[in-house]
């Protein structure tokens, strides 16, 4: 006897993973569903314009007050395949942390995850700038509802700051520390611009995309080289 199965069409499709690393109690209550469905409506946004495949990315949610208190949520892409997130759920401003706030966070690293499997996160200071001007560019095209202050600049500001990495020879960096990185990235040296490396690379990322016409998603998966030819046909000032 022949017993024919019909099976519908994504039956066997498996979707991304998220998954509670403290609190694992809050999965299944309001707070949980609520987290669970923003990462899941927005990933599959980003990755969807991104073209990854869906099966193999991971996300890990945390809860903790170390977070950026401007946004009270905290991204780490951790490796090709895992987002860890973090947020601050004592914060009295929970609801728009989670609606608001936490999509721009998902685009942002989502965009990494991209940049990673294509062409790697980079090593040089000029990798770092693009790979986060990447992501920030990203992030600003698909969430516009929260724009954190480390993604708009002025004028003003990118000229200090290029006169900051011109002072201190950073285009001449080939391997960023976590100290260079938390400097001129996160601000933790007073005499640098707090968000300096977020702001410079949104910058040139923007204006790359002037001159060339490429999408930020195109632009994602491109090398550093591919880009810089680019970025020095560029009439943008403050470039090197």
């Amino acid at each position: 006897m022949v017993v024919l199965l019909l099976i519908r069409p994504g039956f066997f499709k498996r979707y991304m993973k998220i998954f509670f690393k403290n609190k694992k109690n809050i999965k299944e209550g309001e707070l949980g569903k609520e987290l669970i469905s923003v990462i899941t409506v927005n990933a599959k946004r980003a990755i969807e314009a991104l073209d990854l495949n869906e099966n193999e990315i991971k996300f890990q949610v945390n809860f903790s007050q170390k977070v950026a208190k401007e946004s009270g949520v905290n991204g780490f892409c951790a490796d090709e395949n895992l987002v860890k997130i973090t947020i601050d759920d004592s914060r009295s401003d929970l609801n728009q942390v989670i609606k608001e706030r936490l999509p721009e966070t998902i685009y942002h690293e989502l965009s990494h995850v991209a940049r990673i499997k294509a062409v790697g996160f980079g090593n040089s200071f000029l990798d770092v700038l693009l790979t986060e001007g990447l992501a920030i560019t990203f992030q600003k095209k698909y969430w516009r509802v929260f724009c954190p202050p480390w993604s708009d600049y002025s004028s003003d500001e990118i000229e200090i700051i290029f006169n900051e990495i011109q002072k201190s020879n950073m285009m001449d960096c080939e391997k960023i520390s976590e100290r260079i990185y938390s400097d001129w990235f996160l601000g933790h040296k007073s005499d640098i611009p707090k968000w300096s490396g977020y702001k410079y690379g949104a910058y040139i990322v923007e204006a790359i995309m002037k001159k060339s016409k490429l999408s930020v998603e195109k632009m994602t998966i491109m090398s550093t080289a591919d880009l810089v030819k680019y970025l020095s046909k560029t009439d943008a000032p403050f470039i090197f």
